[in-house]
């Protein structure tokens, strides 16, 4: 299983994931087979993107169409900056989940990817089917290798495409997530995803529902707790730490609710924090070098090539200093700076 596992953690190395400016999907549908949703995909987008406005709403860049595969490749990065005696990747991070523990993500789209992790290995085929057939070919190596050699069939051993050494990383990856597939939903954690702005239905699957139609912002305290509640695995794919406004509700409601021993992946986001450090003296730095500097009771994870986090809950208490936005530019995604402030903010469990 180690030896699985270091080579899912030199997965990017070997596959070239693109840098975090490649993440938008725009979903256009081109036909030969995809999934009914598709045009639906493309229509929203199309839309989105050539609205007229001056200060473009959040939803004119929501992501909703976000397969599971491409979540369990970019949160398996290189040894460079995941150590796999430290932390641990997404997909080992989903394997371990007992079905008593819950995720929550943080940004769901349309909901494809957790619903996901709870379809049949048909279904699940199918489903990646569909979101192969996106205009996202900087990222679609994995997804265009399982529908080529995974699927009723089973697996075609000889692809010319791909050196042996990727094919057998590719194999193995797959491999393990089907046998995660393959389990019963009984066994199987619960889930809950945050949706702005879901376009379709998922029913039919008892461990997971969807908190949906306000932003994160609107969501009082209160409704969170209950609605959703402490949880063990937080995904946040270019989803609300990318376009909130107020990061210190984020991480409140992070660390107040991941449990200990809890992992939190975070993908993309443009933010900049400046640590006063003397009069007139501001050092600057990212999210992740910050977390990594300033929050007491985690350990962060960082990857400068695709702005990946990994949070660790590893204490009771978890203490940070408040932040103000300073600079704020719209964009796909925007760009935030923030100055550390004096108020501290404790969160103990």
């Amino acid at each position: 299983m180690s030896s699985l596992f270091f080579r899912i953690f030199t997965l990017s190395a070997v596959i070239g994931l693109t840098s975090y400016s490649a993440w938008v999907t725009e979903g256009f549908a081109q036909g030969n087979g995809c999934g009914p949703h598709m045009t639906e995909v493309s229509r929203y987008v199309t839309a989105s993107r050539d609205r007229p406005t001056p200060q473009r709403d959040r939803k004119d860049y929501y992501e909703i169409l976000r397969p599971l595969l491409i979540y369990l490749t970019d949160f398996a990065p290189q040894a460079s900056w995941f150590d796999p005696l430290q932390t641990r990747s997404l997909l080992e991070a989903l394997w371990v989940m007992k079905p008593n523990q819950k995720i929550v993500e943080f940004g769901s789209g349309d909901g494809h990817a957790l619903e996901e992790i709870f379809l049949s290995e048909a279904d699940f085929y199918q489903a990646v089917k569909s979101s192969e057939c996106q205009e996202n070919a900087m990222r679609e190596g994995v997804i265009r290798y399982y529908v080529k050699n995974y699927g009723p069939l089973g697996k075609v051993t000889d692809d010319p495409t791909l050196d042996s050494k990727t094919k057998k990383i590719y194999d193995e990856l797959l491999e393990m997530v089907l046998e995660y597939v393959r389990r019963p939903r009984s066994q199987k954690p619960r889930a809950i995803g945050i949706a702005y702005d879901m376009h379709r239905e998922v029913a039919g699957i008892p461990n997971l529902k969807f908190v949906k139609d306000r932003l994160f912002e609107e969501i009082p305290d209160a409704e969170f707790a209950l609605a959703i509640g402490d949880f063990d695995l937080g995904i946040d794919y270019g989803g609300i730490a990318t376009y909130t406004r107020n990061l210190n509700l984020y991480l409140s409601r992070i660390f107040r609710h991941l449990n200990v021993g809890g992992h939190h992946f975070i993908m993309g986001g443009r933010n900049t924090i400046r640590v006063p450090i003397g009069i007139q003296t501001e050092l600057p730095m990212n999210l992740c070098e910050w977390l990594q500097r300033s929050v007491e009771g985690i350990r962060a994870y960082c990857s400068s090539a695709s702005q990946g986090i990994v949070i660790e809950r590893i204490s009771n208490k978890v203490v940070f200093h408040g932040l103000s936005e300073t600079y704020f530019e719209d964009g796909r995604p925007p760009v935030h700076e923030y100055l550390e402030l004096e108020k501290e903010y404790r969160f103990f469990r």
